[in-house]
């Protein structure tokens, strides 16, 4: 048996939503998926898969999802708007600000 821990801080979605807080745990015994524990705050979206997974015995390997994708740059950029027009401007109006790579019409 070997079991593979991810806290949600290593991933952009839980740093996105600021919730951080939480552990993904996948269970294999012969490179087969027997087990998966899911604590976090959108455990819906992922265990579905995971109990997909242990009851057609698949391995580990079987479960990756593709990062990145071209798709993610429509993401990316949506996140970056997000931000932009989120943010607060610095008191100190001579520090640049990053500039987004967004392009205007």
């Amino acid at each position: 048996m070997r079991a593979w821990r991810l806290d949600l801080t290593g991933t952009d979605r839980a740093r996105t939503d600021a919730e951080t807080e939480g552990r993904l745990v996948l269970v294999a015994a012969h490179g087969r998926l027997v087990g998966a524990h899911v604590l976090a705050p959108a455990a819906g979206e992922m265990i579905n898969e995971l109990a997909l997974a242990v009851r057609k015995r698949l391995r580990i390997h079987e479960l990756a999802h593709v990062y990145p994708t071209f798709s993610t740059s429509i993401g990316q950029l949506a996140a970056e708007a997000a931000y932009e027009r989120a943010a607060i401007r610095p008191a100190d109006e001579d520090r640049p600000w990053p500039q987004a790579h967004l392009t205007e019409p």
